[in-house]
């Protein structure tokens, strides 16, 4: 079993370096056009299924991934975004935005989904993917948070530390691949 991962392209909010989770944010121009050069890189890769999060920016992404493919898209709500609750919308240089990001502290004041409970949902949705397609290349259109567990789970470590320092997150329209021999 083959899976990729994308994050989605820039939204304003990506631009201006505030803090999104669950707000859906539309792909801004250069979101779009980071969409149309994943969508080429990808091309020649043969893709069964795209699993989605639910989200505008993440379902554009995929959209243009997906034009003249045909390939089936499912909308997965365990792919969402991390939800950061009253913080949604601050600069990010307003808060310490890496505390947030270290699974070993599990912040979570302001209603910010805890790292731990964003980890389980994760895993979760992996293990149902891992045994419903275990033979297929799946491609994950999702966010940049999401990324993280996705490599913690593959790589079967959570280091110490925020993740987000340490480079696990996805930048925008980034690819990373991941390789199940069962």
């Amino acid at each position: 079993m083959r899976i990729l991962i994308v994050r989605h392209g820039e939204t304003e909010w990506n631009k201006e370096k505030r803090v999104m989770s669950r707000f859906d944010a539309p792909l801004n121009e250069n979101g779009l056009l980071q969409a149309e050069e994943i969508r080429n890189k990808l091309l020649t890769e043969k893709i069964d299924l795209i699993i989605c999060s639910p989200l505008k920016r993440a379902r554009k992404t995929a959209e243009i991934i997906n034009r003249n493919r045909n390939i089936p898209i499912i909308y997965e709500e365990g792919f969402i975004e991390r939800n950061f609750g009253t913080l949604e919308g601050c600069p990010i240089e307003s808060i310490n935005f890496n505390e947030y990001w270290d699974y070993y502290k599990n912040l979570n004041d302001n209603n910010v989904e805890t790292m731990k409970d964003m980890f389980d949902r994760v895993y979760k949705t992996l293990d149902k993917l891992i045994k419903e397609y275990n033979d297929k290349t799946i491609l994950i259109v999702s966010h940049g948070g999401v990324g993280m567990p996705v490599d913690c789970y593959f790589n079967h470590n959570i280091p110490q530390g925020s993740l987000r320092e340490l480079g696990l997150q996805l930048k925008n329209c980034e690819l990373k691949e991941y390789n199940i021999n069962e």
